[in-house]
């Protein structure tokens, strides 16, 4: 059946999923080459998507022993507040990168406090 979900997320939630973002977008205009970016959110039941897309030249896997931190933290954060990370490169070029989180009811988050 349909819940009703509020985004009510916790200071500590909040702040790693700004983080993640921010850092995606990073990537994007120090790796991408990419002239457009597209953002998409998507509030489904009790799922949160977050899809940002470019037309730069796609996604290189960091090498063993790479000194970036940048895609790693993302995935720490993301394990951090229960979410997950797809990254993908598009058909045509450029990349997908697909966050998903799982959200609780405001219930819940009240009833921990």
């Amino acid at each position: 059946g349909s819940s009703f979900w509020r985004l009510t997320p916790e200071n500590a939630w909040r702040r790693n999923l700004y983080l993640i973002y921010k850092e995606a977008l990073h990537n994007v205009l120090k790796h991408s080459g990419a002239t457009e970016v597209w953002l998409r959110l998507t509030l489904r039941d009790d799922e949160l998507r977050i899809v940002i897309e470019d037309n730069g030249r796609g996604f290189t896997p960091p090498e063993k022993g790479s000194t970036g931190n940048g895609l790693r933290n993302m995935k720490q954060r993301l394990d951090e507040i229960g979410g997950r990370v797809e990254m993908t490169n598009m058909p045509a070029g450029g990349a997908s990168v697909c966050f998903t989180l799982k959200l609780q009811p405001v219930e819940q988050i009240a009833a921990r406090r």
